[in-house]
C-alpha cells in the first residue's frame, strides 16, 4: 500500500513537473517568435492573426472536453475579463514591448508578474506582504531600472519597457482572475473562452491584417503559426493544468526560469547580444521576484 502511495506520488510529482516544463519552454520561446513575427507584422496584427489561428485551433479540443457546468452570468464576465486582460491586452502590449526590448530582456521584466501578484492581492484580497516580500518588490525596482538606464540613449526602448510592464501587470491580473474559475471548469474550457474573448478584443487591428498578411514573409508568418499553436494553446493549457494541480504561488515560482530559457534561444536563433548592464538588471529583478514568491 505504501509503495503504491509512493509510485503514485511520484507520478503525480512527474505529470507536475512535464507540464510546467513544457510551459517554460513554449512561453519562453514565444518571446524569440514575437521578434522574428514583427518583421512583416505591425504589434497588434501580429498578435490577432496569432490569437486568430489560436482560436480556431482550440475549438476541436473544446468540444471534446468540455464538461457540462455552466458558468453563472458574473462566472462568465470574469471569464471574458480574463481573456481581454491575459490574451487581448497582455499580447497587444508585450509585442509593442518588443519592437524595441530584445526577447531575453523581455522575459526579464515579464517575470515580474508575482510582483504585480503580491501587490494585488496586498489591495484587494488584504493579503499580508511579509518584510521580506516587500524587500523583493524593491530589489526588482532596482532591477527593472537598470534595465531601462541601461539603454538611455534609446527613448523608445525605455517605451518597451513600460509596454511589457504593463503586459505583466495585465497577466498578474489573468492569474488572479482564473484561480476560482478553474474549481468549476476545466482548463481547456477556461483557455478557450479567454482565448476567445481575447481574440474578440483585438478585432480593431483587423484592417490592415490582409496587407500584412499578402506581403509577409513566409519565416514570420510561420513564425506566427507557431505562436498560435505551441506558446499560445498548448502552453496556456498545460499552464492551467498545472494551475489547478498546484498552488498559484508554487506554479509561478518555477516561471523564474523562463527568462534563461529565453535569453538562450535569443542568442542562438536571433543573435541577439545583450549588454551586461541590462542582463544584469534582468537577474537582479529576477532576484527580487524570487524573494517574493518566497515570502
Amino acid at each position: 500500500m505504501t509503495a503504491m502511495s509512493s509510485g503514485a506520488i511520484k507520478k503525480t510529482a512527474l505529470i507536475n513537473y512535464l507540464l510546467l516544463l513544457t510551459t517554460i519552454v513554449f512561453w519562453a520561446s514565444a518571446f524569440v517568435g514575437i521578434r522574428m513575427g514583427l518583421k512583416s507584422y505591425t504589434p497588434g496584427a501580429l498578435a490577432l492573426l496569432r490569437y486568430g489561428i489560436a482560436s480556431m485551433a482550440i475549438i476541436p479540443l473544446y468540444l471534446k472536453y468540455r464538461s457540462h457546468y455552466s458558468l453563472t452570468k458574473t462566472e462568465l464576465a470574469t471569464a471574458f475579463l480574463a481573456g481581454f486582460l491575459g490574451i487581448g491586452f497582455y499580447n497587444a502590449a508585450l509585442n509593442y514591448g518588443e519592437l524595441t526590448v530584445p526577447a531575453g530582456i523581455a522575459s526579464f521584466t515579464i517575470g515580474q508578474v508575482p510582483i504585480f501578484t503580491a501587490l494585488l492581492a496586498l489591495f484587494l484580497l488584504k493579503e499580508k506582504l511579509s518584510i521580506s516580500g516587500w524587500i523583493g518588490i524593491f530589489i526588482s525596482m532596482i532591477g527593472i531600472a537598470i534595465i531601462a538606464i541601461s539603454q538611455s540613449n534609446a527613448l523608445s526602448f525605455n517605451m518597451g519597457v513600460i509596454y511589457i510592464l504593463l503586459a505583466a501587470f495585465a497577466s498578474s491580473l489573468f492569474i488572479i482572475l482564473q484561480k476560482p474559475l478553474l474549481k468549476k471548469i476545466n482548463a481547456i474550457e477556461f483557455v478557450s473562452i479567454a482565448i476567445w474573448s481575447g481574440t474578440a478584443s483585438l478585432l480593431i487591428f483587423l484592417p490592415s491584417l490582409p496587407h500584412q498578411l499578402i506581403h509577409a514573409s513566409l519565416q514570420s508568418t510561420c513564425s506566427v503559426i507557431y505562436l498560435s499553436i505551441c506558446p499560445g494553446v498548448i502552453a496556456y493549457i498545460t499552464w492551467s493544468m498545472a494551475l489547478k494541480r498546484l498552488t498559484a504561488v508554487k506554479a509561478s515560482s518555477f516561471l523564474y526560469v523562463t527568462p534563461i530559457v529565453s535569453t538562450f534561444l535569443g542568442w542562438i536563433i536571433l543573435k541577439e547580444n545583450i549588454s551586461l548592464l541590462s542582463f544584469v538588471g534582468g537577474c537582479v529583478a529576477l532576484v527580487g521576484s524570487i524573494i517574493v514568491q518566497k515570502k
